[in-house]
């Protein structure tokens, strides 16, 4: 009896030990999986924290060799950053009068058409509190839309005349040397700005934060919106 007792215990300890033999197995698979994407996710950071600063050390140059001035004043860049803005309800896209507050740190739109009756506030940008810092003129009076002068500013370019393409009211496009491969391939690069003020004279690269976007992010984020049949030009 005794005997037995034995022999069914070690065939149970042999069924344990194989069952955990396998599970070992596994677990060293997945293992050496996460292992290896650890390692492919580090290389990928690597890469594109490389990428992005050949990009910054490419628009440095780029930044460095334009310039451009505007005719464009205060309430001009304060007119184009409420066209801008993303607004909480979609509507308020077509204001026709806005109103600053700083002390509040408020927007007041309103539209003379009767879309909305009554001023509807929004909050202020970073960049309106910026503006307004220096010129307080601008503050607590209505504003058209209407009152947006044009734009007959000009591009200038101070670097080799070879990499001049383009040069527009809008943008400016230049050829430059690729960033992801060998010097010789080339590659366009159309400048355009938000705000003309940006490549004046007392233009700096360091009063900016900057974020770049590499190609592959948005490959990825295609992918994930659209599916895996998407397919990048």
């Amino acid at each position: 009896m005794r005997i037995k007792q034995l022999q069914d215990e070690l065939c149970r300890l042999n069924s344990e030990q194989e069952r955990l033999q396998i599970e070992l197995t596994r677990v060293n698979r997945e293992k050496k999986l996460i292992e290896k994407q650890i390692k492919e996710e580090k290389k990928s950071h690597e890469e594109k924290t490389e990428l992005e600063e050949k990009i910054y050390q490419s628009m440095s140059k780029i930044v460095g060799s334009i310039k451009r001035t505007t005719s464009r004043n205060d309430q001009d860049r304060l007119i184009l950053s409420v066209e801008r803005m993303d607004f909480s309800e979609d509507s308020l896209a077509g204001w026709t009068q806005v109103m600053f507050i700083t002390r509040k740190k408020l927007i007041l739109l309103k539209n003379e058409e009767n879309e909305f009756t009554d001023s509807v506030t929004e909050r202020m940008t970073s960049f309106q509190l910026k503006i307004l810092a220096k010129n307080s003129s601008l503050d607590q009076k209505w504003i058209r839309r209407s009152d947006l002068s044009t734009e007959t500013g000009k591009w200038e370019y101070l670097g080799p005349a070879d990499r001049l393409i383009s040069c527009g009211g809008e943008a400016i496009v230049l050829k430059t040397e690729s960033v992801q491969y060998s010097s010789k391939k080339s590659m366009a690069v159309r400048v355009q700005a938000f705000d003309p003020n940006l490549f004046v004279d007392d233009f700096s690269l360091d009063s900016f934060l900057v974020e770049i976007n590499v190609f592959s992010e948005m490959e990825e984020s295609l992918l994930k919106i659209l599916g895996p049949a998407t397919k990048m030009c």
